[in-house]
C-alpha cells in the first residue's frame, strides 16, 4: 500500500469512527487501560476512574468494537492500541481544527479582547459580567484564556508599587 491509499484508508477509518471512539483512542496513546471491577489507566501511578456498572459496560462494548477494527488489542486484562490505533490517533492529532472550531474560537478571542478593554477602562469582573450576563468567575476565566491578559495584570502590579 502506497502512502496515498494508506493515508485514504486511514481517512475511511476515522470517518467510521464515533466520536467516543475517537477520545478513548487519544487517551489510550500514553498509556493502556485495565477493565476488571474497575477501570484503570495504566499510568505511573496508576488512576482508577469513578466507575458504574453502565460505564464498565459501555467502555467494553466500545473497547470489544475497536479490537473488532484491529485499533486496539486485549491481553492480560488490559486493552492497549495496536499499531493502526497508533496511526489513527496520530493522524487524528495532525488533523487541523474544523472551520467552525476555529470560527469559535476567534470569537472566544475577540470576546476576551472585549473584556480586557472593558476591563482596562476600570469595570471590575462583575460589572463585565453583568453587561454580558455571566457570572465573574467566567469573566475571570475568558480573561485568563486571553494572551495579553496576564502581560496587562503584571504592569498593573509594577504601576501600584511604584
Amino acid at each position: 500500500m502506497d502512502k496515498n491509499e494508506d493515508f485514504q484508508h486511514l481517512e475511511e477509518m476515522i470517518v467510521n469512527l464515533e466520536a467516543k471512539q475517537k477520545q478513548i483512542l487519544k487517551g489510550m496513546l500514553d498509556y493502556p487501560i485495565e477493565i476488571d471491577s474497575a477501570i484503570r489507566i495504566l499510568s505511573v501511578p496508576s488512576r482508577q476512574l469513578p466507575t458504574t456498572a453502565n460505564n464498565l459496560t459501555r467502555l467494553h462494548k466500545i473497547l470489544k468494537e475497536l479490537e473488532k477494527q484491529g485499533l486496539v488489542s486485549f491481553h492480560d486484562s488490559q486493552y492497549s492500541l495496536t499499531e493502526l490505533g497508533r496511526k489513527i490517533v496520530r493522524h487524528l492529532s495532525n488533523k487541523s481544527p474544523t472551520p467552525r472550531r476555529d470560527a469559535q474560537r476567534k470569537e472566544k478571542l475577540q470576546k476576551s479582547y472585549d473584556f480586557l478593554e472593558l476591563h482596562r477602562q476600570g469595570l471590575s469582573y462583575q460589572q463585565i459580567g453583568d453587561k454580558y450576563g455571566l457570572s465573574r468567575e467566567r469573566v475571570r476565566q475568558i480573561l485568563a484564556s486571553n494572551p495579553e491578559f496576564e502581560a496587562y495584570r503584571q504592569k498593573q502590579k509594577e504601576n501600584n508599587y511604584r
